[in-house]
């Protein structure tokens, strides 16, 4: 389509900055217990629209 812009998520040192940002992260947070990257990305298949997912394990007596 004339004018679109095309979509994208992140570069690939986006990509990896963020996911160490956010791993350094939750790793300070006490409850946490795992945090596991899931998704297309945890088996090495990532593009300019890959997203990050990840699955947060926490103690189940926490308050989030």
């Amino acid at each position: 389509m004339r004018g679109e812009i095309p979509m994208r998520l992140f570069s690939c040192s986006d990509r990896e900055r963020i996911k160490n940002e956010l791993t350094e992260l939750f790793s300070e947070i006490k409850d946490v217990i795992s945090v596991v990257l899931v998704g297309s990305g945890a088996v090495g298949f990532t593009d300019e629209i890959s997203d990050l997912d990840f699955c947060v394990v926490v103690d189940n007596d926490c308050n989030i």
